[in-house]
């Protein structure tokens, strides 16, 4: 059993106990494996972090990938998506902000064909 940040999660980790948003609805049930979609849900909903099946010291973390973007393909990208997201306070509400920065980088992978 590990308690993993959002942040740290990987496609492919199983849950060992189901995942609720802050109201207490669920989101995923126990056992389920995690995919990238799934990530993105609990991070627009709040959820900070998961309990998946093993061990984090024992290797089931896998190391963040870095993915290098060159700062006009980063520029154009949240230019566009700033552009949705005008009405919106993305300084004072850490879900906006995550939702931003998660849009921003689905249109990088986008534009790199992922």
């Amino acid at each position: 059993m590990a308690i993993i940040p959002t942040n740290k999660l990987t496609p492919g980790m199983v849950l060992k106990s189901a995942v609720n948003d802050i109201t207490g609805r669920l989101l995923l049930g126990e056992g389920v494996e995690i995919c990238r979609k799934h990530i993105t849900i609990f991070k627009s909903w709040g959820v900070t972090e998961v309990d998946i099946e093993g061990d984090a010291e024992g290797g089931d973390v896998q190391e963040d990938v870095v993915i290098q973007v060159d700062e006009e393909t980063l520029y154009k990208a949240k230019k566009e998506i700033q552009e949705l997201f005008v009405f919106n306070d993305l300084n004072n509400s850490p879900v906006t902000e995550e939702i931003f920065r998660l849009s921003v980088q689905n249109k990088i992978d986008r534009l790199h064909g992922v």
